[in-house]
């Protein structure tokens, strides 16, 4: 006869987890609108792309432990029906290194020569913040480092729709459409981002010295709960996991609700 779990079961299991869970966060204050034009009308939206994915015969190391993560950021007039034509307004691209699979195949010590081999920007992340294995090399955060990782290369909005944060928005949906059991990484490099986009999400531009922009960066995707992994001067990759409590989206940007 199957069994289910009583509401004490649920309680047990709940607070067996919260010492594994980080603090909740202090309340933060919601993103502040720059772009001085009203915001039309309408619903926001992402879309996956869909992918093929060989599954028989050799397969490159690279290929099949990273995988792409490309999705458009749509909008649609108030007008529109949903599934309707929309617009597409921005763009995610990332990547989704399966650790899980590593471990599962006997290909975990390989971590950091799969990346070294899939790009030289994987490859610096890589070096910079795990060991061979894939875990932290900041033993503090060895709670933090089971799971997959998704590693976010650019959040692109177009300049017309810049300002009022939609990036932080459209990032948010991407990560909580992740299958997981709570323990996976997200990541992120706010230096380069500012730069390959032109990301002026928060009045941020590429003319403005790099340590004030990463600043401000910073504090931008930390309304999200992205935190510095690093304390390091020279390294400003940003991260978050889905176990981690973060703070409802509807409170950030409360004015695209």
């Amino acid at each position: 006869m199957q069994s289910f779990a009583s509401a004490e079961d649920y309680l047990t299991i709940s607070d067996a987890l919260r010492g594994f869970r980080p603090a909740p966060q202090a309340q933060l204050n919601p993103y502040t609108v720059k772009n001085k034009v009203p915001l039309p009308k309408g619903d926001f939206s992402i879309l996956l792309h869909q992918r093929e994915q060989q599954i028989g015969g050799y397969v490159e190391q690279e290929d099949k432990y990273i995988l792409p993560v490309n999705v458009d950021i749509i909008f649609r007039g108030e007008n529109v029906d949903v599934g309707g034509p929309g617009t597409k307004i921005g763009s995610i691209r990332g990547l989704v290194i399966l650790l899980s699979l590593m471990c599962n195949t006997g290909y975990l010590d390989s971590f950091q020569e799969i990346c070294d081999d899939h790009s030289q920007e994987l490859s610096d992340m890589a070096s910079k913040l795990f060991d061979e294995r894939g875990k932290y090399q900041d033993e503090s955060l060895s709670g933090a480092d089971e799971g997959d990782i998704l590693y976010i290369q650019e959040v692109y909005v177009e300049p017309k729709w810049r300002g009022y944060g939609i990036g932080l928005l459209a990032l948010r949906g991407l990560i909580d459409t992740m299958p997981s059991f709570e323990m996976d990484k997200v990541l992120l490099d706010p230096a380069p981002m500012s730069i390959s986009s032109n990301n002026a999400e928060e009045g941020c531009y590429p003319s403005r010295p790099l340590k004030e922009t990463i600043n401000a960066l910073t504090k931008h995707w930390g309304l999200l709960g992205f935190k510095r992994v690093s304390k390091k001067q020279d390294v400003n990759y940003m991260e978050t996991w889905t176990g981690r409590i973060k703070p409802p989206i509807e409170d950030v940007v409360p004015h695209l609700f």
